[in-house]
Order: structure tokens, then C-alpha cells, then sequence
């Protein structure tokens, strides 16, 4: 009879793992494209995201997450879109976000020493005078 319990107990723990595996697994929608994106496979990062965003701003992060590989594959105007859109359903800017677009499309174009801004680089640079207009005054 104890021998007969224990099985049992073993079967329900071993049935409960699984269960809670799966669930860990499937409560983060992001987990592969995140996972795409550390390893630097940004395009598989995109072919992830694109369809939980959709035509909204998808998962908490799904499109900040896009707005970064975008960045890292240099499609800044994509990049600017998708924090057009993030900025008008939030109803505010991200400071920090916003300082990351414009440094992730600046950058590369100074690094690169090109002689010439890409269209979005003016646009970048407007999005980090709004965010230093907008910071707190320090006294």
C-alpha cells in the first residue's frame, strides 16, 4: 500500500512539474523573440514580434523590444514609427526610450563618418530637444 502511495505522489508532483513548465513557457509571448535578439538574430527577433504586435502595440514590451532591433539593423525610420506609436498609446514620452532612439540613430552616422545625416537624424535629434525641454529643473 505504501509503495502504491508514493507512486501515486510521484506521478501527481511529476504531472504538476510539467504543467507548470508549460505554463512558464507560454505566459511569455516575448521569450522567443527575446531570446532571438540576444543572440543577434534580428531578423528571426522581427519574424516573432510582427505578429503579436500587429496593428496595435501588441505584449508590454513587444514594441519596444521591435523599436531596438530595428535600431540594431539600422532601419531607424521603422524604429521612429514604432515609437510614434508607443509614444501616442502611453500618451507621453519615455525619456529613457527616447534617448536610446536618438543615440541608436546618431551614432551609427557619426561612427561611420558619412558626410551626410540620414532624414531620420534631424528627426532625432528634434526628439532629444523635446526631451530636454521636458526635463525637470534642478535647483
Amino acid at each position: 500500500m505504501m509503495t502504491f502511495l508514493r507512486i501515486a505522489c510521484v506521478g501527481v508532483l511529476g504531472v504538476w512539474l510539467l504543467c507548470c513548465t508549460g505554463t512558464s513557457v507560454a505566459a511569455d509571448p516575448l521569450g522567443e523573440a527575446r531570446a532571438a535578439y540576444e543572440q543577434q538574430k534580428f531578423p528571426q527577433a522581427l519574424t516573432s514580434l510582427d505578429p503579436l504586435i500587429g496593428k496595435d502595440v501588441g505584449p508590454p514590451g513587444a514594441l519596444e523590444l521591435r523599436m531596438r532591433t530595428y535600431l540594431k539593423m539600422g532601419q531607424s525610420e521603422k524604429a521612429v514609427g514604432d515609437y510614434d506609436r508607443l509614444r501616442a498609446h502611453r500618451g507621453k514620452d519615455d525619456p529613457t526610450l527616447l534617448r536610446e532612439l536618438a543615440v541608436g540613430i546618431i551614432a551609427p552616422a557619426v561612427l561611420e563618418g558619412i558626410g551626410w545625416w540620414p532624414p531620420v537624424a534631424g528627426v532625432a535629434i528634434a526628439l532629444l530637444v523635446r526631451e530636454w525641454q521636458n526635463r525637470p529643473m534642478r535647483r
